[in-house]
């Protein structure tokens, strides 16, 4: 099941004519490196590529270019290991009950518009995002922010299920 799709961001009527089809996967690539970087990579990339994680982990790699590459701009669940396929899900998708309580990925990304860098003259639209390193550490501080949420937020469920049996 795809979770994003560099795709349906650029191939919407308000997409700006101007800007490269890639620039819709800008956002994507900034969580597919945060789930790299914590070790949630599916097995593809542990077992075929298990270098490019390393040299992702390392800034040798450009995230962007992978996933724009290697993975035609889309992440899906079985990028991920079961645990971080579990937390894209929760998080990235705006219907699960974690994101309804703490916010979704997009959600969050879009909100932090105002203190990311953009290609100029796209100020206003999220696909404007400069893919960067300055970028990056901005929404990695938030992703990690709401993994800690999550997990806490897991454990609670749990701790629920425990008490009513």
């Amino acid at each position: 099941m795809a979770i994003d799709k560099a795709i349906w961001h650029y191939e919407v009527p308000d997409y700006p004519k101007e800007l490269p089809n890639e620039q819709g996967g800008v956002h994507i690539a900034f969580f597919f490196r945060w789930m790299a970087e914590n070790g949630f990579s599916g097995s593809e990339l542990n077992e075929e590529y298990p270098a490019i994680q390393m040299k992702l982990k390392l800034t040798m790699l450009d995230a962007f270019d992978i996933l724009m590459t290697f993975f035609d701009g889309t992440i899906m669940a079985e990028d991920f290991n079961e645990t971080g396929a579990r937390f894209a899900n929760a998080y990235y998708l705006e219907k699960e009950l974690y994101s309804r309580d703490y916010g979704n990925y997009l959600e969050d990304y879009e909100a932090l518009m105002p203190s990311l860098k953009h290609l100029e003259g796209f100020e206003t639209f999220y696909q404007g995002v400069i893919y960067s390193e300055e970028n990056y550490q901005i929404v990695k501080k938030l992703i990690d922010q709401r993994y800690e949420e999550y997990e806490t937020w897991l454990n609670q469920q749990e701790e629920s299920l425990d008490n009513n049996e």
